[in-house]
């Protein structure tokens, strides 16, 4: 899961202890997209090589099954995993919330695009 973009999730009452212990680009790239992790909201942050260095994504609470259902079809396409850092997010209820967020009525039209890959964290059982 080496190439997995971490995806952190985050409620507004915990972004501000998240950024203070990120690094200092981080912290004005938020600030710079007026960031507040309010729920269904997310924020994509650039690494410095240009690519995605990790998602920051705003949840109502750690339990809630839609907490990141939203994000399939928002981010960019590519794979995705739960990051260690922010809220723990349980990672059936986030695998069935992002396969959910994922779906697309393809039976008279072609799928919009490719939605994002949620990857499982090693040795979880998702059944």
């Amino acid at each position: 899961m080496s190439d997995a973009i971490a995806l952190v999730a985050l409620t507004t009452a915990d972004l501000d202890a998240y950024l203070a212990n990120a690094p200092e680009r981080t912290r004005r790239w938020v600030a710079s997209q007026s960031f507040k992790a309010l729920p269904l909201t997310h924020c994509v942050v650039p690494g410095e090589d240009g690519g995605i260095a990790e998602v920051l994504a705003g949840v109502v609470n750690a339990q809630d099954l839609n907490a990141l259902a939203h994000l399939p079809l928002l981010l960019p396409p590519g794979n995705y995993a739960l990051s260690g850092r922010g809220l723990a997010i349980d990672a059936a209820k986030a695998a069935l919330g992002f396969a959910l967020g994922s779906y697309q009525f393809t039976r008279y039209k072609k799928p919009r695009r490719e939605p994002a890959k949620l990857l499982a964290p090693l040795g979880s059982y998702l059944d």
